[in-house]
């Protein structure tokens, strides 16, 4: 038994690194982002903020900004009435070549994003529950420490910043925003398949503890709109 149980567990290893490296593949060559393009054609419900793709943003934080839209499938532990989707951002005049800036947008999951931002609707309001600067990501992962700094849009806070912009910018089309709660955030956005055995647990507490302090800067910011409590700073 011992010995059959060990086997069962090498052969489900094995299982999971080709998928790591089959999904790095797919990520580095573009046809990650080809592939969910095409689904989002396909996609039976549309997400209702569609009509902002496309348009610009304008920040005295993090500059020029254009904003893209796609709907995509329901993740496995999603609820079957919400609608969901993707915003990617990415800058007008980027710090790095145009050539690179394009190819490390392209590793992003629908090719446009230098940072991605997954929602889920239901009515008017748009509930964020991942972040993350793609293109950054993706350029580290390659060793490419020095263009990857130059990927930053700020050097403090950045995906809380980008966060509060986009969420203004949606507001001001007539949505109502929020961060959903981390261990929601953590099911939603996570393939366990993905993460590294031995870095698993890490990873989910890293990502917990991150999402945690996104979801209670959007409800201190609810808050002071509606005149609760005075707002925190956000540091630039």
């Amino acid at each position: 038994m011992p010995r059959r149980s060990n086997s069962e567990n090498k052969f489900g290893r094995t299982l999971t690194a080709i998928y790591r490296w089959y999904y790095l593949v797919a990520v580095y060559s573009g046809f990650r982002a080809l592939a969910n393009r095409v689904g989002s054609v396909f996609c039976l419900r549309g997400v209702q903020i569609a009509p902002i793709h496309g348009m610009r943003m304008c920040s005295e934080r993090l500059g020029q900004l254009v904003i893209f839209v796609h709907s995509r499938r329901r993740p496995p532990s999603g609820s079957g009435q919400a609608k969901y989707g993707m915003i990617s951002v990415r800058q007008q005049r980027p710090r790095i070549g145009r050539l690179w800036y394009w190819y490390f947008c392209l590793t992003s999951h629908f090719g446009f994003g230098h940072i991605e931002i997954a929602f889920y609707e239901l009515g008017r309001r748009i509930t964020f529950y991942a972040v993350r600067n793609t293109a950054r990501s993706n350029a580290r992962r390659l060793g490419l420490t020095k263009l990857a700094d130059d990927l930053l849009l700020v050097k403090r806070d950045e995906e809380t910043q980008v966060i509060l912009e986009v969420a203004r910018f949606i507001e001001g089309h007539g949505f109502v925003t929020r961060f959903a709660r981390a261990d929601k955030c953590v099911s939603l956005s996570v393939s366990a398949r993905l993460l590294h055995p031995q870095a698993r647990l890490r990873s989910l507490d890293a990502l917990r503890r991150k999402y945690g302090r996104l979801h209670g800067m959007l409800r201190r910011r609810e808050a002071a709109k509606n005149g609760n409590i005075n707002p925190l700073p956000v540091r630039s």
